[in-house]
């Protein structure tokens, strides 16, 4: 069986809060670039709320995502091995997530998914999850 993820996903920063400056004066993103839009809960059969990526199927995806109005300030890749470690861990089994979701005209297109219910993955958790993924992300395109 192939694996139907590549070996990174992406992230369009777009507000200047997605960013800060690293300890070395590099460019690097925030956790506020990860948390997830609520509002994606509503359209969702199991509960969950999304923050939208792109999977990094081809060189293309990078160049076409830096593209887009949700990358102002530029764009982030985090390693979907590292996504693979999150989910796994017990804190957050069953909490976090990723997939695939392609639209007509966009076959990359994905999410990452936290749990939406403040009971099963407490609202400081996921903040610890998001901290987590900024650690484990690096712009590569601003």
């Amino acid at each position: 069986m192939t694996d139907e993820y590549p070996s990174a996903c992406l992230r369009g920063l777009r507000k200047s809060d997605f960013v800060t400056d690293g300890p070395a004066g590099e460019k690097t993103p925030t956790a506020i670039a990860f948390e997830p839009d609520p509002n994606t809960t509503a359209s969702r059969a199991d509960g969950m709320m999304e923050t939208s990526i792109s999977w990094e199927d081809s060189d293309s995806v990078l160049s076409e995502t830096a593209k887009q109005p949700n990358a102002l300030y530029g764009v982030a890749r985090t390693p979907t091995e590292r996504l693979r470690y999150w989910q796994q861990q017990f804190k957050v089994k069953d909490h976090f997530g990723f997939e695939r979701s392609p639209v007509l005209g966009n076959p990359h297109l994905g999410n990452l998914l936290f749990a939406a219910d403040l009971v099963k993955l407490p609202k400081k958790v996921r903040t610890m999850i998001t901290n987590a993924l900024a650690l484990e992300s690096t712009i590569v395109q601003t």
